[in-house]
């Protein structure tokens, strides 16, 4: 893997800015790991290439659901061979409620499978950012805001992500994150493989262990990921792919696909209520909301579309000492709402449709609500996603809604409670085809959160 992931390949690049036809788009939680995939593509990277070089920004950008230390889900369309492809790097509980990492294995996979530039471009944007640090985005920030007291009680991280008076940092405010940069440092020159039994490795399982935390070098050689067709849905002439693996939200993803093509979906809100809880019911607990989403496109077609994941925001707010690796949370649940969308048509050889939604156990549903506004009523992508939402899991629970949606259509439902927002759904939509109408297509990102969408004509 480590040798796979460092080979250079005597590709030539085209200069940053001088693309004269359509170079490819990106979206996703984070508006600086959206801005560098999109740098990527314009450097004629593939969408897988993008996708790697956005996860190691994200990392340092976006620590409160992507990391190191984290696992996650992928989608892929690679338009050379009309094929569709699941990538499985699910957060694995560990032993003491600490998960084994296995996103940095999942993209040195990708990348090896579907890359064209070199590894090395893959990480240096993200070791730059975390050596010199950065201005914190609006969309770290808002993580930032409600998680100061898990943060305060590690004095490292304190440090770190703390202002002098003890409050979080805010937008704007310089994040740097030398030892991390370090870490990076080792992945770029040495592979992925060092993280799994070679130097990095046992630096980040001694260190844990040091602090009481079970991680250990074994558990990290020992850490797989998994290459496997997904889940494919009809709808018309376009084939939509959803995760396959039950250990993610994928499951959950095509049942809410199902019940609602078979639900107005422009009626009463409580006919979708009553849908939604059919298919949570049982469903137990969910995950809590510490995941990112990142979709990208590239000019030859392909898409990929992945759901990054710490198990809780920050994951166990915990790090590797010397390391910068923050720690993910290996809970059963950490991966339940992991479960991205691929829409394409095998006859035109063409991607179509993208999404991928966060925020934890909403996200299957709110992914769900959108893909169906689009794909079956035809509703632009953009006002799909603006479409107030509403979660339910079933008798006995709470319904929840955004607001938008009447008290007088949720009647039936006598527990019920208004909240801010119900996840964030990032998506690509084109029309016509994204291989051929590339002007058709539209990015979105969803503006309960503070994430970018970027590309040529989106």
């Amino acid at each position: 893997m480590a040798a796979a992931a460092c080979e250079e390949r005597n590709v030539p690049l085209p200069l940053l800015g001088n693309a004269s036809t359509f170079a490819g788009g990106a979206v996703a939680s984070e508006p600086r790991t959206a801005s560098v995939a999109r740098e990527t593509l314009a450097a004629g990277g593939s969408a897988a290439d993008a996708m790697t070089v956005a996860f190691f920004t994200a990392a340092v950008t976006y620590p409160a659901g992507i990391g190191l230390g984290g696992g996650g889900i992928c989608l892929y369309y690679d338009a050379a061979s009309n094929s569709e492809h699941e990538l499985d790097f699910p957060l694995a509980p560990g032993s003491g409620g600490v998960a084994v990492p296995a996103a940095v294995r999942a993209m040195a996979a990708l990348h090896s499978r579907f890359g064209k530039l070199p590894w090395a471009q893959m990480i240096s944007p993200a070791e730059q950012l975390a050596r010199f640090g950065h201005p914190i985005s609006r969309a770290l920030a808002a993580r930032l805001a409600g998680e100061g007291d898990r943060l305060r009680a590690s004095a490292t991280l304190a440090t770190r992500f703390l202002r002098p008076d003890g409050s979080p940092k805010r937008e704007a405010d310089l994040l740097q994150q030398v030892e991390l940069a370090a870490s990076l440092a080792q992945l770029r020159t040495r592979g992925a493989g060092d993280l799994h039994g070679g130097g990095l490795g046992r630096l980040l399982a001694e260190s844990a262990q040091a602090q009481g935390l079970p991680l250990t070098l074994e558990q990290l050689r020992g850490q797989r990921v998994e290459w496997r067709k997904p889940r494919e849905l009809k709808f018309g002439n376009t084939l939509v792919a959803v995760p396959a693996a039950e250990e993610t939200g994928g499951g959950v993803l095509a049942a809410m696909l199902d019940a609602l093509r078979k639900t107005e979906r422009t009626g009463p809100p409580a006919a979708v209520a009553q849908a939604m809880g059919a298919v949570y019911r049982g469903q137990g607990p969910t995950g809590l909301g510490g995941d990112g989403a990142i979709i990208t496109a590239d000019p030859s077609g392909s898409v990929a579309a992945c759901a990054f994941s710490m198990g809780t925001a920050f994951g166990i707010a915990e790090e590797g000492s010397g390391t910068g690796i923050l720690l993910a949370a290996g809970t059963a649940t950490g991966s339940q709402g992991l479960a991205p969308m691929l829409g394409y048509n095998k006859f035109t050889k063409q991607a179509f449709y993208a999404s991928v939604g966060s925020g934890g156990g909403v996200a299957p549903a709110a992914n769900a609500l959108v893909a169906i506004e689009v794909l079956e009523r035809g509703r632009p992508l953009a006002e799909a996603i603006d479409r107030p939402r509403l979660w339910w899991l079933g008798e006995g629970d709470e319904l929840w809604f955004e607001a938008g949606l009447a008290n007088a259509d949720l009647a039936a439902f006598p527990r019920r409670r208004q909240v801010p927002f119900l996840g964030e759904v990032q998506a690509l939509w084109c029309s016509d085809g994204l291989r051929r109408a590339a002007d058709s297509c539209r990015l979105v990102s969803d503006r309960r959160g503070f994430g970018l969408a970027l590309g040529d004509e989106f």
